[in-house]
């Protein structure tokens, strides 16, 4: 990132940053902006405070300047992303602070499930038995909906799996879409950012959390696959998958689809594509060995 500086004297001045130091260049100069018009107005100079509604949270574990922080990223209903860095004695103080309104509750909430259509609370609309025509063929509009909704997802998993790229192999985004789209198989793809990951042994392979959300998006694709290879039937308002397995024992199976099941499948998209960006906007923020 390059930016400049003009004096009134007109002398010039030019700087080099990393995107994270921008950004936290940007955002604190955002702040000071906030109090200079607060104290224009007569105000008292206050910090400005941002409020969002939290979709998601993640949290992993960096290593950075005096030792290892703990790494929170927090994705809006908007889709945004926001990720701080706590040293051991911030999250220590966050531990405690999150232990003693837990224990004055008379009920603790229950872990957070994922819902089968989760992916509605995030601005949706819920589904009607209406039908639409198209090509003279009728179909129920929340499973078009539901289909159309996958394919936006599936989009978004690809993109957010170039960034990982990008970050991991240190190159420009141009590139890694070149090196991600120069195959189709969604597997050789996800096998190209794994072979980026360095794990010393066995534990830390199974520990870490690339490659656990890489193994989860290989999840998400098979389960698109087993939807969208079988052979698809429209009755009225009914739609059917057959899986035609000709050399199979079982050679047909067959299986009413609802809009809901879509939906379970593209909030899986959803989910790991928000764990991917998360991960690798921690990648980037991680100091890497000169």
């Amino acid at each position: 990132m390059y930016f400049g500086l003009v004096g009134s004297e007109g002398s010039h001045n030019y700087y080099v940053a990393a995107p994270d130091a921008g950004n936290g260049l940007a955002f604190n100069i955002g702040c000071l902006v906030e109090q200079l018009n607060q104290l224009a107005s007569g105000q008292t100079r206050q910090h400005p405070t941002i409020s969002f509604e939290t979709a998601t949270m993640f949290s992993g574990v960096t290593q950075g300047p005096g030792g290892p922080r703990l790494v929170l990223s927090f994705s809006t209903l908007a889709g945004a992303i926001f990720m701080t860095t706590l040293q051991t004695h911030v999250a220590m103080d966050l531990y405690t602070s999150l232990h003693e309104v837990l224990a004055g509750q008379a009920t603790l909430p229950e872990r957070a499930q994922l819902h089968p259509v989760a992916g509605r609370k995030l601005g949706g609309r819920a589904p009607t038995n209406e039908t639409v025509v198209y090509f003279g063929q009728e179909y129920r509009a929340d499973i078009l909906q539901a289909l159309g909704v996958l394919m936006v997802r599936a989009n978004l998993l690809d993109q957010s799996l170039v960034h990982l790229l990008s970050v991991l192999a240190g190159i420009t985004l141009d590139y890694a879409a070149r090196l991600f789209y120069s195959t189709k198989n969604f597997k050789a793809r996800t096998d190209m950012i794994k072979s980026l990951v360095v794990v010393e042994t066995e534990e830390e392979r199974k520990e870490n959390q690339i490659l656990k959300a890489l193994d989860k998006a290989n999840d998400a694709v098979g389960r698109r696959n087993d939807l969208v290879h079988p052979v698809w039937s429209f009755e009225g308002e009914k739609m059917s998958i057959d899986d035609f397995k000709p050399n199979a024992k079982r050679t047909h199976t067959k299986q009413h689809i609802s809009a809901e099941f879509v939906l379970e499948i593209a909030t899986a998209y959803q989910t790991v594509g928000v764990m991917i960006d998360t991960l690798a906007l921690a990648e980037a923020s991680r100091e890497k060995p000169q």
